[in-house]
C-alpha cells in the first residue's frame, strides 16, 4: 500500500528561512562593517587634514614676531593684524570653527591670537580646559585631539609648536573643526547605511524565499512526475528548462520516462507474441532468457475449430485472416480474464497454460471455467457472422499433470513453452471432442469434482497409451456464479434410407478402404448410420452419401462430410452409429442435400 506523507513544513520555507536569515545577517554585518570602516576613514582623513593644515600654518607665522605680542595694545599692531587675517583666511578656506595661538606662562595657558571674527578673545585671555596634549605640543610635537571639549564646545583639533629663530617653542598654534558636526554627519551616514543594510537584508530574505519557492516548485514537479510514473502514467514530460542541476535532473527523469515507455512498448509488443505475464517475467530478470525450465503441475487447455479447413477454402485470404483474428481475439480475452497463459496459436488452434510461469491453487478450476466461457463466447461470436459462415463450433480438451515449463529453442531464437505428458494428453483429448464440447481428463476432474457437473465417464483407447483414457464431458461449473455450457437448438432429424460409404481416418489420412452402410436419419449436425460392424467410439470418419432419386442431376456426394462417432448402439441387424458432423464442404450444399433427401 502506498502512503503519501503530508508536508507540514514545506522545504521552500525551511530553505528560504534559513538562507534568508543567513543572507540578511551577512548583509547586516556587512553594513555594520562598512559603517565602521567609513567612520574610521573619515576620522583618519580628518586627522591627516588638520595635521597637515596646522603644519602649513606654522610655516607662515614668524615666531620671533609672535613672541612680541604681550599686551592687549599689541592687538592693534599691523603685525598682529596680519597674523590674525592669515588665520581667518585659513578658517574660511578650510571651514574651521577656530584657529588661533596661545602660550604658556608660569604653567598657565592664555590666548595670543584669536582668529574668530565674531568676538575674538583678547591677548592674555586665560584658558582653563587645557590637557596634557598642549604640554606635548609645547614639548615640540604635532598633536591631534579628537572630540576635545572646552568651555566653547567640542572640537577636533590639531596642535603644533611655534618656534622662534632660536628654535624655542614660544606658542602653540591650533586649528579646529566642529566635532559635533562630524558626529552628525557620521550618524546620518550610519543611518543611511543602516537603512540600506535593512533593505538589503529584506531583499536578501525575500530573494531567498522566492528562490527556495522556485526550487521547491521544481522539486514538486519532479515529485509529481515520480508519483505519476509509480501509477503507470508515462504519457507526460517534466517541463523544466533551467540550465542547472535541476534542469539536468529533470532531463534525466525525462530520459527515464522515455526508457520506461520503450520498456513498456517492448513488453507490449513482446506480449503480442507471448503472454503479458511471460513478457513481464522475462523483462524483469535476464536469467529468464536462459534456455531451460522447471517441472511443475499445470493444466493445459487446447481448443480447435471444427470444419475450419473446409471453411477456409470458401474464403479469400483476407476474409480468412479477418475471421481468424476476430475469433482469436475473443478467445484470448476470455483466457486472459481467467489468468491463463496463451502459449501459442496454431492456425485456429489455441494452446493455453494455467500454472506457468506462475502457479496457483485454482489452476484447474480456472481452466475448466475458461473452457466453458470460451464456448459461450464462441456462440455469441457466431451470431455476429453471416449465415454462410455458421455454425462455427469448437472442441476443447483440458488435461492436468506434470510438464516442463521454460525457454525452448536455441540461443538465437527461443520461445516460452511447455512440454510433457499433460500437453500431449490435452491434444489427444481435444481430438476426441466434437463441436460445442469440452472434455476433461481424469486428473482434471479429480481437482475440480466439487465444482463441476459432468456426464458419465467415458473410456477411450488411444494409440500410445497402455491403459484406456478416461474423460468427462463437462456440462457446467458450479459456484457463486455458475457457468453452463451453451445449449444449441435440438437437431431435427429427417428419416432417410440412403447408401453411405464410411472411410475411417487415421491421423490426417483418409483410408482408401471403406465400409458400406445405410444412413437412416440426417440432421444439420448429426447423421445416424447403420453398419454391420461396430466402429470404436470417437473414431474420425469421412462419409460419402449417395442420393437415391430419379433425377439424373442428383449426383452422389462423395467428399467433404467429416464426422466423429459419438454413440454406438447394437441392434439385430448390426450397429447404429451416431456421427457428429465436424466439417462440411459447403453448408448450403448440405442444407440442399437434407432437403432433397427427404
Amino acid at each position: 500500500m502506498t502512503v503519501t506523507r503530508k508536508v507540514t513544513f514545506p522545504l521552500w520555507l525551511k530553505l528560504g528561512g534559513l538562507f534568508g536569515l543567513l543572507f540578511a545577517g551577512l548583509v547586516a554585518a556587512s553594513g555594520i562593517y562598512i559603517v565602521r570602516i567609513d567612520i574610521e576613514e573619515t576620522d583618519r582623513d580628518r586627522e591627516e587634514r588638520l595635521r597637515g593644515l596646522v603644519q602649513v600654518v606654522v610655516q607662515h607665522i614668524d615666531g620671533d614676531v609672535h613672541d612680541t605680542f604681550r599686551r592687549r595694545s599689541d592687538m592693534n599692531r599691523s603685525e598682529f593684524l596680519a597674523v590674525r587675517d592669515d588665520l581667518r583666511m585659513v578658517m574660511r578656506t578650510n571651514n574651521l570653527v577656530w584657529a588661533g595661538t596661545y602660550r604658556r606662562d608660569d604653567g598657565a595657558y592664555s590666548v595670543v591670537v584669536d582668529a574668530d571674527s565674531r568676538a575674538p578673545l583678547p591677548i592674555r585671555y586665560p584658558l582653563f580646559d587645557m590637557t596634557a596634549m598642549e604640554d606635548q605640543a609645547y614639548a615640540g610635537r604635532v598633536v591631534y585631539a579628537k572630540g576635545r571639549v572646552d568651555e566653547f564646545g567640542r572640537y577636533d583639533s590639531a596642535l603644533a609648536p611655534l618656534r622662534n629663530s632660536a628654535g624655542q617653542v614660544v606658542a602653540i598654534i591650533e586649528v579646529a573643526l566642529d566635532a559635533d558636526h562630524r558626529r552628525l554627519l557620521q550618524r546620518a551616514k550610519a543611518r543611511r547605511l543602516t537603512a540600506q543594510s535593512i533593505l538589503g537584508s529584506l531583499a536578501a530574505f525575500l530573494g531567498s524565499i522566492l528562490f527556495a519557492r522556485y526550487l521547491s516548485r521544481q522539486l514538486e514537479l519532479l515529485a509529481e512526475s515520480a508519483r505519476r510514473v509509480s501509477r503507470g502514467d508515462l504519457d507526460h514530460v517534466v517541463q523544466i528548462r533551467s540550465r542547472d542541476e535541476i534542469g539536468l535532473l529533470s532531463s534525466t527523469v525525462n530520459q527515464m520516462i522515455e526508457g520506461l515507455r520503450e520498456r513498456d512498448y517492448i513488453r507490449d509488443t513482446f506480449g503480442r507474441y507471448v503472454t503479458e505475464e511471460v513478457a513481464r517475467a522475462v523483462l524483469s530478470s535476464p536469467d529468464r532468457l536462459r534456455l531451460g525450465g522447471d517441472q511443475r503441475t499445470v493444466t493445459i487447455l487446447m481448443s480447435d475449430l471444427r470444419g475450419f479447413v473446409a471453411l477456409s477454402q470458401r474464403l479469400t485470404p483476407q476474409e480468412l485472416i479477418r475471421l481468424l483474428n476476430a475469433y482469436l481475439t475473443r478467445m484470448a480475452d476470455v483466457i486472459m480474464t481467467h489468468d491463463g497463459t496463451i502459449n501459442e496459436f496454431v492456425g485456429d488452434a489455441i494452446l493455453a497454460v494455467f500454472g506457468a510461469p506462475t502457479g496457483r491453487v485454482d489452476d484447474a478450476l480456472r481452466a475448466v471455467t475458461c473452457a466453458v466461457e470460451m464456448q459461450r463466447a464462441l456462440v455469441a461470436f457466431g451470431e455476429t457472422l453471416p449465415a454462410e459462415l455458421r455454425p462455427l463450433e469448437m472442441g476443447i480438451g483440458v488435461s492436468t499433470g506434470p510438464a516442463i515449463a521454460g525457454n525452448i529453442g536455441s540461443e538465437r531464437r527461443m520461445k516460452y513453452g511447455v512440454v510433457g505428458e499433460a500437453v500431449n494428453l490435452a491434444s489427444r483429448i481435444e481430438s476426441l471432442t466434437v463441436g460445442n464440447q469440452v472434455l476433461i481428463s481424469q486428473a482434471t476432474y479429480a481437482a475440480v469434482q466439487d465444482h463441476v457437473e459432468v456426464g458419465a465417464p467415458l473410456e477411450v483407447t488411444i494409440k500410445g497409451r497402455r491403459w484406456p483414457l478416461v474423460v468427462y464431458d463437462l456440462h457446467a461449473v458450479r459456484g457463486a456464479r455458475p457457468v453452463h455450457m451453451p445449449r444449441l437448438a435440438d437437431d431435427a432429424f429427417r428419416q432417410v434410407d440412403l447408401a453411405v460409404r464410411v472411410h475411417e481416418i487415421a491421423g490426417k489420412h483418409v483410408s482408401e478402404t471403406f465400409t458400406l452402410g445405410r444412413a437412416t436419419a440426417i440432421g444439420m449436425r448429426r447423421i445416424v448410420v447403420r453398419l454391420s460392424e461396430a466402429l470404436a467410439m470417437y473414431t474420425n470418419v469421412c462419409l460419402a452419401i449417395e442420393l437415391a432419386a430419379a433425377e439424373e442431376s442428383l449426383e452422389a456426394v462423395t467428399t467433404g462430410i467429416w464426422g466423429k462417432v459419438v454413440a454406438v448402439e447394437p441392434e439385430d441387424s448390426g450397429f447404429v452409429h451416431t456421427v457428429a458432423i465436424t466439417s462440411l464442404p459447403d453448408i448450403r450444399e448440405w442444407q440442399e442435400l437434407v432437403i432433397r433427401a427427404t
